[in-house]
């Protein structure tokens, strides 16, 4: 490794696309902590995302940094809420914004919340407990109606019922 000690990782506006980007990271800098991917291509393509949140390899890598990115989905926001992390930065992806979102800022909040019980911080702002448990009593009243979309998109990317039954023990 040429950095052994290496801890934040910045490769913003570097037109990747490819989620394998994050293991080879981890797996050549063993220290790393936080790694910017700001102003890529990644979502464009989910390939590799739902591989990269199965990888149980121990990591130090707690901090992902994703504004300015192809995240327009829920299926896409559902596959990175299976990778485990501290803290989170999803602004300014077309998934809240451009022609034709699929939610507000404020509802990607709260689903992102609910489905990572690590997070701490989402878009540089703390998550307070009342926040976490107002998010995750949504979670669960939205999947509890039939044929919600939201929750029928997520499901393509992740296991919700999984999540609301972790929630409601």
């Amino acid at each position: 490794s040429p950095f052994p000690h290496l801890q934040t990782l910045v490769l913003d506006g570097n037109s990747i696309s490819d989620w394998s980007i994050v293991r080879r990271a981890v797996a050549m800098f063993p220290n790393l902590q936080a790694l910017h991917l700001n102003g890529n291509c990644l979502g464009e393509n989910l390939e590799g995302l739902k591989e990269l949140a199965e990888d149980q390899t121990p990591r130090r890598l707690h901090t992902l940094f994703l504004n300015e990115n192809k995240l327009a989905s829920w299926k896409a926001v559902a596959a990175l809420s299976e990778y485990v992390l501290l803290e989170l930065k999803v602004q300014r992806n077309p998934v809240t914004e451009g022609l034709s979102p699929v939610a507000s800022p404020q509802l990607l909040r709260q689903v992102l919340i609910a489905l990572m019980p690590t997070l701490l911080r989402l878009n540089s702002s703390e998550i307070p407990v009342k926040e976490r448990t107002a998010s995750e009593r949504y979670l669960v009243g939205i999947a509890l109606q039939q044929g919600n979309q939201v929750i029928n998109a997520l499901s393509e990317g992740c296991n919700v019922q999984r999540h609301v039954q972790r929630l409601m023990d």
